[in-house]
C-alpha cells in the first residue's frame, strides 16, 4: 500500500514536470495569473482589510455623514445607495438577531415594519452569503464577492471542460463575466450573487441534456435552490429562459432521438422542482408577500423597445454612454441599467471562436462516443444563444415583444437580462481563447477545406462572411454611439474609443499570428498577449466601479444619530426627510423609523401619500419632501404614529415660525485669520439658523 502511494506521488510530480515542460502549462499559468490578477487589483486592498468593498465612502454625500466625515473626498460610485440603506441594513439586522438565537422574521426599524427573514429579499441566504454570518460586517462584503467569483470560475471551468476546451481557456472566460457589465454595476445587491451561479447552472443542465443520469436532478436541484434564495427571482427567471432553449437544442443535437430527448427533460424537469422544494421554506413566504406587498404595477414592461445600440456599445467602450459610475450621463436610464462592459478582446475572441477550428485530437475508443456527444453542436448553439441573447436585449423587435408577455420579462427592466448576454459571451470568448491557444492553422484548414464536401465549404465561406459583418457591425454601432456623445465628452470619448481600438486590432493581429504559424513559441506569446490585452482594460473599467471606502467611513456614528438612538425608544419613531440619514440605514442603527427603504403593504403607502402625494420615487422608497415640513411637524398622522423626531438636511425649510434677524450692512471675508462671523444676539429656543446671502 506504501508503496503504491508513492508511486502515485512521483507520478504526480512526472506529471507535473511534464505539464510544466509544455508550452500550454506556461499560458495555463498566464491566464491564471490574469485572473488573480483582477481579484488582487480590484478587491484586493479590502481582502487585507485596507477598507472595504461596501461603498460606505458615498455616505460622505449625505446628512449627517457628510458633515461628520474627517476627509471629504468622495466616491467613484455615486450609483450605489441602495446597498448601504436596504440590502446591508438588513443583512447584518438578520445576522445579529441569529447571533443572539433569534430569528429576524420582522425587522420593526423601517417604514412601520417590514418582513425581513421569512422572505429571500436581503439575498442573505445564499450559499454565497456565508461570509456575512462569520466575519467582521466591514470585511463580509470584499469575502462575499470573492465567492462570487470562486463561484463563476469553479461553473465556468466545469462547463468548458465538458466542452473539451484547453484548461487555459477556463480562467479568460471565468475572467470575462467576472468583469462584465451586469457583474460588475450590481456588486454588492443580491443580483451578482444569484447570476454567479448562472455558469453551474449550464453545467447542472448541460449533464441533464446529454449524460441521462438521474443523478443529475440533484445538481440542477442544487444549483436552482442555491439561485432562489440569493433573493432575486428575476435572474433566475433569465437564467432558466434562456437555459431552457440551450437545453432543448443540446438535447436534440445530442441524442437525435425522442426517447433520449424525453428522459433527458424529465431529468431536467425533476431538477428544477427539486430546487424549488429545497427553498420552498422561502419560497412560499415570498409569493404570499409578492402578491400582498410588491407592487408590480409600475414595473409593467410591455412592447418591443430593448435597450438599443449605444448600451452595447459599451460592451467594448465601457464610456461611450456614461462616464462609469461618476453620475455623469447622456443616456435614459441608470448606468447599473445599462452597462454592457465584457472587452474588446472579448469581441475579438468571440469571433476567433467561429473562424478558427480547433486542433485535431484523437478520443480514446472507451469515451469516443459520449466525448463527442458532449461537444457535438456546441459552438454553434453557444453562438446563436448569444445572438438571440442581443437581440432580446439590445435590438428589441417582435421576439421581446413576444417575450414580454411571459412572467418575469412583463415586470422587469430587459436591462438586467443582459446578464446572459455577459455569460454566452464570455463562454464564447473562452471557446475563442481555447482555439487561439490550440488551433487547426491556416494550412490544415486549407487541406481540410479542399478536401470537403460542398456543404461544408459553404458552411465554412458562411462562417467567414458573418465574422466580416460582426467586424463591420462593430465599427458602425461605434461610429453612431459616438454621434451621441455631448460636446464636453467627446475628447475623453474619442481618445478611449481610439485605445479600445488599437487594443481590438492587436488582439486580432495575435489571433492571426496564431491561426497562420505553427510555431509553438508564437502561441505561447499570443497567448500570454492576449491574456493581458483581457485582464488590463478589465481592471481599468471595474476599479472606478468597485471603491475600495476607508474603514472610517464605514457607518460611523454621528451627534443627531446618537441623539436618535438615545431618545427614540421602543414606542417611539422618527422621520427623514429627502435623503437625510438615508432612511434604510434605521435598521443598522437600531432606531425605529416611519420612512425607510423596503418593499411596504399598500395600505402603508396609502397613509404616506396622505402626508406626501410625492413621495415614494421608487415602489420601495419611503421619505417626505423638505418642502413639507413646516406642515409634517403638525401632521396628526405622523402624531398617530408615535413620530417624535424629524430628519432634515440643514439646507431643508426650517419649521416653525421664522423671525428676521438684523442685516449686515458690511462684507465680512471668512479667511484662516477671521474664521467666523458674529451674528445679532438673540435668545429662547430655536430650530435653526438661515443665512442669506446678497442678491446680485
Amino acid at each position: 500500500m506504501a508503496t503504491e502511494r508513492v508511486a502515485d506521488r512521483l507520478d504526480r510530480r512526472t506529471r507535473f514536470a511534464l505539464w510544466l515542460r509544455r508550452p500550454q502549462g506556461w499560458v495555463e499559468i498566464v491566464a491564471w495569473a490574469a485572473l488573480v490578477a483582477f481579484v488582487v487589483f480590484t478587491i484586493g486592498p479590502a481582502l487585507i482589510g485596507h477598507g472595504t468593498f461596501l461603498n460606505t465612502g458615498l455616505l460622505n454625500r449625505y446628512t449627517p455623514w457628510g458633515e461628520s466625515f474627517e476627509t471629504t473626498t468622495g466616491s467613484t460610485n455615486i450609483l450605489t445607495s441602495d446597498t448601504l440603506d436596504s440590502v446591508f441594513p438588513q443583512t447584518t439586522l438578520l445576522v445579529r438577531s441569529a447571533h443572539e438565537g433569534v430569528f429576524a422574521a420582522w425587522n420593526p426599524f423601517v417604514a412601520g415594519g417590514v418582513e425581513l427573514g421569512g422572505v429571500p429579499n436581503s439575498g442573505a441566504w445564499s450559499p454565497l452569503s456565508l461570509p456575512w454570518w462569520i466575519l467582521p460586517f466591514s470585511y463580509a462584503p470584499g469575502a462575499v464577492k470573492l465567492l462570487e467569483i470562486v463561484a463563476v470560475t469553479v461553473g465556468m471551468s466545469l462547463l468548458l471542460r465538458r466542452w473539451s476546451v484547453p484548461r487555459a481557456a477556463w480562467p479568460i472566460a471565468s475572467l470575462v463575466f467576472a468583469s462584465s457589465g451586469f457583474m460588475v454595476a450590481w456588486s454588492n445587491w443580491p443580483q451578482t450573487r444569484v447570476a454567479a451561479f448562472i455558469p453551474l447552472l449550464f453545467w447542472a443542465i448541460d449533464r441533464a441534456a446529454v449524460e441521462l443520469r438521474a443523478r443529475d436532478v440533484i445538481g440542477v436541484g442544487a444549483v436552482v435552490a442555491s439561485m432562489l434564495l440569493g433573493g432575486f427571482p428575476a435572474v433566475v427567471g433569465y437564467g432558466l429562459f434562456v437555459g431552457g432553449i440551450f437545453f432543448l437544442a443540446r438535447t436534440i443535437v445530442a441524442h437525435r432521438a425522442l426517447r433520449g430527448v424525453v428522459l433527458s427533460g424529465l431529468i431536467a424537469v425533476g431538477g428544477i422542482v427539486f430546487g424549488l422544494l429545497l427553498s420552498a421554506w422561502q419560497l412560499l413566504p415570498f409569493a404570499i408577500s409578492a402578491s400582498n406587498v410588491v407592487d408590480f404595477g409600475g414595473r409593467g414592461q410591455h412592447g418591443g423597445s430593448g435597450l438599443g445600440s449605444r448600451p452595447m456599445v459599451t460592451s467594448w467602450i465601457p464610456d461611450v454612454s456614461f462616464l462609469g459610475s461618476s453620475g455623469a450621463a447622456w443616456s435614459n436610464r441608470n448606468p447599473v441599467e445599462e452597462y454592457s462592459y465584457i472587452g474588446i478582446a472579448a469581441v475579438v475572441l468571440i469571433a476567433a471562436a467561429v473562424l478558427i477550428r480547433p486542433a485535431t485530437s484523437q478520443l480514446s475508443a472507451d469515451r469516443g462516443v459520449l466525448a463527442r456527444r458532449r461537444t457535438r453542436g456546441v459552438l454553434t448553439i453557444v453562438a446563436a444563444m448569444l445572438a438571440f441573447s442581443v437581440v432580446l436585449v439590445f435590438l428589441g423587435g417582435p421576439i421581446l415583444a413576444a417575450a414580454r408577455e411571459l412572467p418575469v420579462f412583463d415586470s422587469n427592466p430587459i436591462g438586467r437580462a443582459r446578464v446572459v448576454v455577459g455569460f454566452f459571451a464570455a463562454a464564447l470568448a473562452g471557446i475563442g481563447f481555447g482555439r487561439v491557444v490550440e488551433p487547426e492553422t491556416l494550412r490544415d484548414e486549407l487541406a481540410r477545406f479542399r478536401a470537403a464536401s460542398l456543404l461544408r465549404r459553404t458552411g465554412r465561406i458562411v462562417a467567414i462572411v458573418l465574422v466580416v459583418l460582426f467586424t463591420l457591425s462593430i465599427g458602425l454601432q461605434t461610429m453612431l454611439a459616438l454621434e451621441a456623445v455631448p460636446t464636453e465628452y467627446v475628447h475623453q470619448t474619442k481618445v478611449e474609443a481610439l485605445t479600445v481600438g488599437i487594443i481590438g486590432a492587436a488582439v486580432g493581429v495575435a489571433v492571426l499570428l496564431a491561426w497562420f504559424f505553427r510555431s509553438r513559441v508564437v502561441h505561447v506569446l499570443v497567448a500570454v498577449a492576449i491574456a493581458a490585452m483581457v485582464v488590463v482594460p478589465a481592471i481599468s473599467a471595474t476599479q472606478k466601479w468597485w471603491p475600495i471606502a476607508s474603514l472610517s467611513t464605514f457607518y460611523p456614528t454621528t451627534p443627531a444619530l446618537a441623539y436618535l438612538q438615545q431618545n427614540v425608544s421602543d414606542q417611539e419613531r422618527y422621520a427623514t426627510t429627502g435623503s437625510a440619514t438615508l432612511p434604510g440605514s434605521a435598521t443598522y442603527y437600531g432606531i425605529r423609523s416611519v420612512t425607510g427603504h423596503a418593499f411596504q403593504t399598500k395600505e402603508w403607502k396609502q397613509l404616506m401619500r396622505s402626508l406626501d402625494p410625492d413621495t415614494y420615487p421608487t415602489a420601495t422608497y419611503l421619505s417626505f419632501s423638505p418642502n413639507l415640513i413646516p406642515s409634517l411637524v403638525e401632521s396628526p398622522i405622523l402624531d398617530r404614529v408615535a413620530t417624535k423626531y424629524l430628519v432634515a438636511d440643514p439646507s431643508a425649510p426650517l419649521a416653525g415660525t421664522t423671525e428676521d434677524g438684523d442685516s449686515q450692512t458690511k462684507w465680512s471675508d471668512l479667511t484662516a485669520d477671521n474664521p467666523s462671523v458674529d451674528s445679532a444676539t438673540n435668545s429662547g429656543p430655536l430650530n435653526g439658523i438661515t443665512i442669506t446671502g446678497p442678491r446680485r
